[in-house]
Parts: structure tokens; sequence; C-alpha cells
């Protein structure tokens, strides 16, 4: 890795090359290399010199050069171009044989080679100061110039002159967000257990009036009879719910398979318990909310909090409300229940009430979106996010995790520096959906389109034909 721009400073004239020793008789101060940049300094000095430039160089200067540099190594050739005064005709020979289009000059006229296009780069942080640095594991420029050697003091500021430079010349760092950097910062947040969060507890209420309702419990097949097994007793392990020997409130079980494999015991409470809720009256924000926070940002992360409602404790007057039949018996969930009517509006709020006030940061339910303007903004705002998560007692799922992108899909969007639009893949999805058949079919279409309504011109127009199939004389053919 050497500094992307030269300094001429750091070489001196000499019979030697940074690429090894001269060839017999070639020095860098030749009578007719001197005497040719006297002739072309002042052209030097106008900017880059093409190799069809070259062709003006007197022939007789130009031909001694030329020779010279055929004796030279390639590792010779590139260091000459880099701090030596070369004339026009070395300058063709290095552009011919290095691909080398272009050159630099430094204010005495000498020749700087640049293959900018190239070569890859890189801002490091040496000693607090950011560095642009080229990225070559065989660079033929110097590691960093006099000037600039002398700005970070490396040396004296660490006392490295007494130490070889091994020890020190790897102890160089890019500011960024790393996966590492995060588990080393917030080791709870990552650790391998479900969290719990401290802030609160969520408490259900009953409607006036409202009655006690007991299900049976459902069979289960054989298939997922021991994943229902081990997946009750790792919630009883967690003590995220407790075995009872009696219930005035049941819900059967509904078993669901995970995209990794896994399954999900979730209460059927839409048998009862649903009913007599009180609804919780918090919204869940619109798309135009949360990306309305994340204008003008350019890198992005997804933070997913492993099975979130699991993660908060119910009231303890609530628990006997959230009990399930299974074909082990009854379960009280001590946690916030999956499948409870209550459950969104009382984890939303509690998600809103943990970033509020963090910038370019919004969370729709258990997935927080977080935004930066730049890298180091994102960096700063990432770092903010993760202290709340610690604070309140949250752990994340790192697998469905995604840090640092500048792009990613968030509530059905792909979201950029670009702006927002449609998910492809659920456009597509929409798209093979089969012609409604019945009311019913065009109501669920109508959602699906809606969804992305203001990205489509004149959606009332064309829906209009949609809607008229709603109504009740309408007939489908």
């Amino acid at each position: 890795m050497a500094e992307s721009n030269l300094n001429p400073e750091q070489h001196q004239p000499g019979n030697s090359l940074p690429g090894g020793p001269l060839p017999p008789g070639v020095n860098r101060q030749h009578p007719g290399m001197q005497q040719n940049h006297q002739r072309h300094s002042a052209p030097f000095l106008n900017g880059p010199l093409s190799a069809q430039q070259s062709s003006s160089t007197s022939s007789s200067s130009a031909e001694a050069s030329y020779q010279l540099f055929q004796q030279l190594t390639q590792q010779q050739r590139i260091h000459a171009a880099a701090a030596t005064t070369v004339n026009a005709a070395a300058a063709r020979f290095l552009s011919e044989s290095n691909n080398i289009k272009e050159f630099r000059y430094d204010p005495d006229g000498n020749i700087i080679n640049t293959v900018v296009k190239k070569r890859r780069f890189a801002t490091v942080m040496l000693n607090g100061v950011n560095v642009r640095l080229h990225l070559d594991t065989g660079s033929d420029i110097s590691f960093v110039s006099k000037r600039l050697w002398e700005k970070i003091d490396l040396m004296d500021t660490f006392d490295l002159w007494s130490l070889p430079i091994s020890t020190y010349c790897n102890n160089v760092t890019v500011p960024s967000v790393t996966l590492q950097s995060l588990k080393a910062a917030y080791p709870s947040v990552f650790r391998n257990e479900l969290g719990l969060c401290t802030k609160t507890k969520v408490k259900l209420e009953l409607i006036p009036g409202a009655t006690p309702v007991f299900r049976a419990k459902r069979p289960v097949t054989y298939a997922v009879h021991s994943s229902v097994d081990n997946e009750l007793d790792r919630l009883e392990r967690a003590k995220i719910i407790t075995p009872v020997d009696f219930s005035d409130w049941a819900a059967p079980i509904v078993v669901v398979r995970k995209t990794n494999g896994s399954i999900r015991i979730c209460g059927d409470y839409s048998t009862g318990l649903n009913n007599a809720l009180q609804p919780h009256q918090y919204p869940l924000p619109l798309p135009e909310e949360i990306f309305n926070k994340l204008v003008n940002c350019t890198v992005f992360s997804r933070i997913d909090l492993s099975d979130a409602f699991l993660q908060v404790e119910v009231d303890e007057s609530s628990r006997k409300l959230l009990t399930i039949n299974t074909h082990r018996g009854l379960y009280r969930y001590n946690r916030l229940a999956p499948g409870v009517k209550a459950a969104l509006g009382a984890f939303q709020q509690l998600i809103d009430t943990m970033l509020a006030g963090l910038p370019h940061t919004c969370g729709y339910l258990d997935d927080v979106v977080v935004g930066g303007v730049n890298p180091e903004n994102h960096w700063g705002n990432l770092h903010a996010v993760f202290q709340r998560i610690s604070d309140f007692g949250f752990t994340i799922r790192v697998e469905k995790c995604i840090f640092a992108q500048p792009q990613i899909k968030y509530v059905g969007h792909l979201l950029d520096r670009n702006g927002l639009r449609p998910d492809p893949s659920k456009v597509q999805a929409i798209n093979e959906m089969p012609p409604p058949t019945d009311v019913s079919g065009v109501r669920s279409f109508l959602e699906a389109i809606n969804y992305y309504g203001k990205f489509v011109p004149s959606m009332r127009t064309l829906r209009y034909p949609l809607d008229e199939l709603l109504k009740a004389d309408a007939k489908f053919e």
C-alpha cells in the first residue's frame, strides 16, 4: 500500500534507483537527458504529455536516451519515470512498454507516471490522520511522502525507531462498520440467547362483559411431533412458558415452519381471546413515514430482533389469558405471545420509544433500519442504535441482519441513494397472481396493487373496472 500522491523530494540525484543499481554508463544527470530537459521543460508544465507529443523531440538526444532506457530493468524504468528527469523519448518508451497513457509533472518539470485508472485506493487512518493510499502489494512508489510522513509523525509518537518494522507495519485500520467491532462493543446484544426487555411489561385489557373461552387441543401430525416437543422444551427452559394444570382460558396451537427449517409455536387466539381483548390503539408506521426519516441516506443497515415478541414480558395479571392447549397439556405464556391482537401495537410502541430521537433510524415491529448520509455518519448512527438495544435488553438475530450496504430491501421496497422503488420480487408475485374469479379474489388483488399505488400514475382510473366487480350485481365471465 502506498500514498497516491508522490513527492519528488523523496528521491535525490544519484547513480542508483530504488529498483536497483543503474547499468554501467547510465547516470541520472546524463548530458543528453539534461539537455533535452532544458529544451522541453516549459511544455512539461502545461499539462499531461501524451505519447504523440513525444515525436517532436530531437532525434539525436531522443535516440541516446532511448538506448539508455532499454538497458534499465522493468522496475528501474518505473522508478526512473517516478522521480527522474526524463526526456520525451523516454516518456514515449515508458508509455509503450508500461501502458502509461498520460503523465503528471512536479514543479521542476519532472515526469511522474500515472496509471490512476488501473489502481485502487483506500482511505486509512494513520495516527489520527486520514491518508489516501494506493493498494498494491508490489507498489512501484514510496509508502508515504516526506511531507505526509512528517505530518503523521508515527515513528516519534510511538517510539517505533527501536522496533522492527514487522511489529508495526500492519497497524493500519480502515474506518468502517464491521461485525467484529460491533460484537466487541455490544456483546450482550449478540449473545446466543433470547433477550428480555428491562423497561416495561405489556398488560392486556378485556372488554367489559368478556367471558372466558376454553378450546380443546388440536392433533399434531406425526411429521412434526418431535419438533413440537423440542420447541416446547426450549420455551420452558427459557421460562417463556410455564406448565399449568388449570385455566379458564385456553387456545389451540398452530405450528409454523420457518424458512431456516425450524418451527414456531403460536397460539390460535382468533378462537376466542382476540374478540375479548381491547385493541391496542398505537398505529404501525406507514412506508412513507419510514422512508421520510431516511432521506439523503447512502448507506443502510437492517437489524432483526430475534423472536422479538418473546423478548417482552407480560404483566402477571395477563398471563392467564395466554394459556395454550397442547398435546402435552396446558402452558401459560410469560412473554408476549405471537398471534395476540394487542401484540402489534404494544410492541411497535415499545420500539418507537427505544429509537426516539435517533437520526436516520426507524423500526417496523422487529425490523430496525439505520441509514447514514455517508459511512462515518452511518457508523455513528449504528452505534447509537446498538447502545439503545443494549440498554433495553434486546438481542438480535445476526444471520438476518445486513450491515453497511448501499441498498437494502425494507417493507416491500428497495431503498438506496437514488430513492425508493418497489421490490421487483413483490411485483413479480403480483404479476403471477391468477385472475380473480369472485369478489374475494378481486379484493385480494386490489389490496396487493394498492400497496404500490403511489408508483402507478392514474391508479384510480386504471382500477375502475375492478372496482365495478365489487358491486353486488357484478358478473364474472
